[in-house]
């Protein structure tokens, strides 16, 4: 895995956190999505937003465009994510990125908060985006080539 030459220049992410659920725990599960070392400097912003039955619902978001942060979260991904699914996104990279050339994948949220990074495409999930610089063509070979996903 060759993380130097990253061709990823911000990452967004978001959950939503229920009326059921403890805002603490969602927050805890994002920042395990993250290396230890960046942890400190995390800023969340929330929206708060009505469920179809009035219910409160937070969008709970966190973006980083710093080089540094964003370099040790993909280096924290190719590291943490499993080999099975760094197959799966191999083989459904063409259904997850846009024409913008952003990579969306879903972590399981409850897993998360364990701090397994597992995906799930599910709902209760966090949503993370990936932004390239790269050409759409170039994204597939420039993921393999620094460990996010695998065809093998």
């Amino acid at each position: 895995m060759s993380t130097k030459g990253i061709p990823v220049i911000e990452i967004s992410m978001n959950a939503f956190c229920h009326a059921t659920e403890d805002l603490n725990k969602v927050k805890t599960a994002m920042m395990n999505l993250i290396p230890e070392s960046i942890r400190s400097g995390v800023i969340f912003s929330e929206d708060i937003l009505e469920g179809y039955y009035g219910n409160v619902i937070v969008n709970v978001k966190l973006h980083f465009s710093d080089k540094i942060a964003v370099k040790e979260i993909i280096e924290y991904f190719c590291k943490n994510i499993s080999d099975n699914d760094k197959r799966l996104l191999y083989r459904t990279l063409d259904y997850r990125l846009d024409e913008s050339c952003v990579l969306h994948i879903r972590f399981d949220k409850g897993a998360a908060y364990n701090g397994v990074l597992r995906l799930n495409d599910g709902s209760e999930v966090i949503k993370v985006t990936l932004k390239f610089n790269v050409k759409k063509r170039l994204v597939r070979d420039a993921c393999i080539e620094i460990g996010l996903i695998s065809g093998e």
